[in-house]
């Protein structure tokens, strides 16, 4: 269980954060190799999303940085003080801040397109404050959290991309091949599900 808490756990975490800024659209035009962060806003151009007959829910590209902050969170209130809890927890917020969209989309767009991600960033903050109240949860409650957070993270995102790759590959004219971003996205979120079954077990 130790060896699971202290190294697969911040591995998967890191797993995550890498796959997200790192590409999911590979091309070999370097100004059209998207990463996870920039598929998300990119992909509102797309005439399909434009046009109203959007292949998925954009909101799905977002999840990623959420799910990791969430993840971060409760492994943060497992087994530390409440000073350790605190300042781990803290660096969930620059985290899911990557969700948030900018300024002027917030005043410019409707709330569409970007009241979902504030809320989701809004939950995160609210955890960051009660996170050492988290790790009084039974095990199994943070583990059924952790479970969400890895299996959403790992499947939405992926949906998502499938759904809309091979509208963007027509309008680059470019592969629709996947990035090692998505799978290294994928692959952090699967090695979650390890940590929430030790969790569950110890109960």
């Amino acid at each position: 269980m130790k060896i699971v808490n202290r190294w697969l756990t911040p591995l998967a975490l890191t797993f995550i954060l890498i796959g997200y800024l790192t590409v999911w659209h590979p091309s070999p035009v370097a100004g059209l190799r998207l990463i996870g962060w920039e598929v998300g806003e990119w992909v509102k151009f797309l005439p399909a999303f434009i046009q109203g007959n959007a292949p998925t829910n954009r909101n799905w590209f977002y999840i990623p940085p959420i799910t990791l902050s969430i993840a971060l969170i409760l492994w943060a209130s497992h087994g530390r003080g409440r000073i350790r809890t605190w300042l781990t927890a803290l660096f969930a917020l620059p985290i899911a801040f990557l969700a948030v969209p900018d300024i002027p989309i917030i005043v410019d767009e409707s709330r569409d397109q970007w009241l979902t991600r504030v809320l989701w960033f809004g939950g995160v903050c609210l955890l960051v404050l009660i996170a050492p109240l988290l790790g009084r949860l039974p095990g199994r409650i943070r583990a059924g959290l952790l479970l969400v957070c890895g299996l959403l993270g790992a499947a939405l995102p992926t949906a998502a991309y499938q759904a809309s790759r091979w509208h963007i590959a027509d309008l680059t004219t470019m592969t629709a091949d996947l990035g090692i971003g998505l799978w290294l996205n994928v692959l952090g979120h699967l090695l979650l599900l390890i940590p929430a079954y030790f969790w569950f077990k110890d109960g």
